[in-house]
């Protein structure tokens, strides 16, 4: 049995374990695939410390895009629900005075036109509409906020979100089939989150039921998170368990002679006797 085999056949089983709709259970195995492509796991269970750091960048983002993707296939339970993304929502200089002049309550029942003069554009992860209700909801999702702590980034992001919320009125109008809505929400997703803060905006994936109005869709995709963490931590363990394939150690030896390449020290040489004088203005300086 190949790595390769050995690894997928661990994946299979951590995800079996978990008991994942299909849909959820696909989506992770997709996020596994992308995150530890065969050819860098071997290299990095080599201990190639570039594969090793590559990995680790790549666990990250595609945990995040799994989030994303999670969030997407929860809204989809609800057949009123219309998931879009690549949306660009214009930040319009009168947008940013209405959100600074009203209170959010009230905001939200406001739109501006979205041909308007825009100071910047902003593309959210995702844009929910219920249909039914003609309410929107506008999502950034993050894999945790500890890096917006106390610096007024925060604050800044959902101004900009809040902004951008106001065209998104004229631009479903515009742009997706006549689609309209009378009430705009933002909402951040921090995926670290256990408790939500309804009245701060920022919502856990287990306030995904409220936020969504669809029972259950929350433990799912934390399910899912869970599932994709299982599953890279056994397909590691699996891949440094396994022998090293010739293919890898070559790779490996290939980089390490690389990365030595000009940097080995001379051969051992008979010392040289140095002389050794007092500095003076004019002579050649010995160091």
């Amino acid at each position: 049995m190949t790595a390769e085999t050995y690894t997928a056949r661990v994946a299979e089983q951590s995800r079996a374990s978990m008991g994942l709709p299909l849909a959820y259970s696909r989506l992770v195995d997709h996020a596994v695939a992308a995150a530890l492509p065969p050819d860098q796991l071997a290299l990095a269970a080599c201990g190639d410390p570039d594969a090793i750091s590559s990995i680790g960048r790549a666990i990250a983002v595609h945990e995040g895009y799994l989030i994303e993707a999670s969030i997407a296939e929860a809204a989809k339970s609800h057949s009123g629900h219309l998931i879009l993304t690549g949306v660009k929502l214009p930040v319009l200089q009168e947008a940013v005075n209405l959100i600074v002049r009203h209170q959010p309550d009230q905001v939200c029942a406001l739109s501006v036109d979205a041909e308007g003069r825009a100071l910047q554009s902003y593309f959210p992860d995702l844009v929910i509409v219920n249909r039914a209700a003609h309410t929107g909801i506008v999502l950034d999702i993050k894999r945790s906020l500890a890096g917006y702590g106390g610096s007024g980034k925060l604050n800044e992001l959902q101004t900009k979100m809040a902004a951008a919320a106001l065209a998104l009125p004229d631009v479903l109008w515009r742009d997706h089939k006549r689609s309209f809505v009378d009430r705009v929400g933002c909402a951040i997703i921090d995926a670290s989150r256990t408790e939500d803060d309804v009245a701060g905006g920022l919502w856990g994936l287990s306030g995904l039921d409220n936020l969504l109005g669809c029972n259950g869709v929350g433990e799912t995709a934390k399910a899912a998170v869970a599932a994709f963490r299982q599953t890279v931590r056994q397909t590691w363990v699996a891949a440094m368990t396994m022998p090293t394939t010739p293919a890898s150690a070559d790779k490996l030896t290939q980089l390490q002679a690389g990365t030595t390449e000009g940097c080995r020290h001379p051969r051992n040489e008979e010392p040289r006797p140095a002389q050794v004088t007092l500095f003076r203005p004019g002579t050649y300086p010995v160091h």
